[in-house]
């Protein structure tokens, strides 16, 4: 065992030395699993829990292998991984959140590609649209409305796309006999490395505000 290891089970190196695996697992059998693989001849990975000495655990990347020196022996470089899986843990709360806004807001939210494929769409914006959102999603506007429709709103894209700037729409749909007024911003959406990979909108309808200003 090296320092790290020592250090991070809170044992001495002599302590260490000589103590059946068994004791620093928090999840029984996890090792003999991956050995009994690993004399097999695979280099493998696991992930399980530690224990250390004073008896709290942590999570830990094992990567096993089988030394070819004569004797039968084991390496096995393990890995804390309790940062990363904050981070992971933080991530689904996070989407779970966001799911939950967008899913709950009655607003229709979307956001396309680059090419104008949306990528995503809420139940409220499909509704709105006169469709789910499985029959949108990975179609261009081109494909679920009128030619001059689609262009409109093709266009607006990519204004917001080329500027790089948030523009504010009043925009007109008609869904079958019915006539909707929307006022929707776009916005670019981009990657974690900042690069602009498509847009969002945030819409919503003010149809009564706009049959109220024309009987004014």
């Amino acid at each position: 065992v090296n320092r790290q290891a020592c250090d991070g089970l809170g044992y001495s190196r002599v302590e260490l030395v000589g103590k059946h695996v068994g004791e620093v697992e928090a999840v029984a059998g996890a090792f003999e699993q991956l050995a009994a693989r690993a004399w097999a001849g695979e280099s493998l990975t696991l992930e399980t829990d530690h224990r250390r000495r004073d008896g709290s655990t942590f999570p830990v990347e094992i990567h096993c292998a089988r030394l070819d020196s004569g004797s039968r022996h084991l390496l096995a470089l393990v890995r804390d991984i309790t940062a990363r899986k904050q981070a992971e843990r933080a991530l689904i709360e996070s989407h779970g959140l966001l799911q939950a806004v967008v899913g709950g807001t009655s607003d229709p939210i979307f956001i396309k590609d680059l090419q104008g494929r949306y990528l995503m769409i809420n139940s409220a914006g499909a509704a709105a649209l006169g469709r789910s959102a499985g029959q949108m999603l990975g179609k261009a506007d081109r494909e679920l409305f009128a030619l001059e429709e689609a262009a409109r709103a093709s266009d607006r894209d990519q204004e917001v796309i080329a500027t790089e700037q948030a523009r504010a729409f009043q925009e007109t749909r008609r869904i079958g006999d019915q006539v909707r007024h929307y006022l929707t911003t776009k916005a670019v959406y981009r990657d974690l490395a900042g690069q602009v990979v498509g847009l969002f909108g945030i819409s919503r309808d003010v149809t009564d505000m706009v049959l109220l200003e024309d009987q004014l």
